[in-house]
């Protein structure tokens, strides 16, 4: 027995251990058949076929070594010294080897040829797809421009619609006003600022309920949340308004309210219209009776 007899049947022994363990690390990842890709299956089986291979070797080179250094007996010594035994790993060597190029030949030549052919009909899909798709945005595209086109020539009939109503509201004896739902003023014709005394800016800056008599604004009110509730489509009433220098202005007022595509309120639609003389000649009327009935 030698230092190098020891050593080196302590080298091959530990070339088993690891390589043991290389070996049962493949075996577990074949059986547990969590490998999707074929080709890569087929290399962790080839890769597992090597690993046997070489711990076939390290045990026989193993065992002989560890045989001179008189840890086994004597007898696997003189066995493995053999001209017949000495050949059994190259003999191994040749059979591992055939068997890897049978599988290269069977499994991995095959896979690899029905995965170029499975990527080359997954990009021929992609390219059609993408084909389709694109036919399908440019035709979108086409339709958008369309409609965006016929949207701008609505607008702009809207837009001089618009000016030749706020043209016909400006001189007209009915006077148009949008209130928000919350009371403010959101647009009031020059005759209706002239008819209490504001000028535009201040009347948008207040609500109607800062210009209507105190006690003509809660039953005004009152129909205005049944027009948001949807109990009534519209109402009309005779009220009062304060003037700026402090007489009443009596007014016929036709409401509604304009909603959105879905139904929800956008704001109060109102025509205005001042009945002052009216009321002036009525009471004259009423005094007149009133005089006349107790002559």
């Amino acid at each position: 027995m030698t230092t190098f007899h020891v050593i080196a049947a302590a080298t091959y022994w530990l070339l088993i251990v690891m390589w043991t363990f290389i070996l049962v690390f493949y075996i577990i990842r074949i059986r547990r058949q969590r490998l999707n890709n074929a080709l890569f299956t087929t290399l962790i089986v080839i890769l597992a076929i090597d690993a046997f291979r070489t711990l076939f070797e390290s045990i026989y080179f193993g065992a002989w070594y560890s045989a001179l250094a008189g840890v086994l007996p004597k007898y696997i010594c003189d066995f493995l010294e053999q001209p017949g035994a000495v050949l059994i790993p190259k003999l191994f060597n040749v059979i591992v080897a055939a068997l890897i190029i049978l599988i290269l030949l069977r499994r991995w030549i095959p896979e690899e040829e029905k995965e170029l052919q499975e990527q080359q009909n997954r990009e021929h899909n992609l390219q059609q797809e993408v084909a389709m798709r694109t036919s399908a945005l440019e035709s979108t595209n086409e339709q958008l421009r369309r409609e965006i086109v016929e949207h701008t020539h609505v607008q702009e009939a809207l837009r001089k619609s618009e000016e030749r109503l706020a043209r016909t509201e400006e001189f007209s004896l009915v006077m148009a006003t949008r209130v928000a739902l919350d009371g403010r003023w959101l647009k009031v014709p020059p005759t209706l600022c002239q008819l209490l005394g504001y000028d535009e800016k201040d009347l948008l800056s207040q609500s109607f309920k800062a210009v209507t008599h105190p006690d003509d604004f809660e039953k005004d009110w009152q129909q205005c949340q049944r027009l948001i509730r949807g109990d009534i489509q519209s109402f009309e009433l005779e009220k009062r308004y304060i003037h700026r220098d402090g007489h009443l202005v009596w007014v016929y007022l036709n409401c509604s309210v304009v909603k959105d595509e879905e139904g929800k309120p956008l704001h109060f639609l109102t025509y205005i219209r001042d009945i002052t003389d009216r009321k002036r000649i009525e009471q004259e009327h009423q005094q007149l009776a009133d005089e006349l009935l107790h002559a």
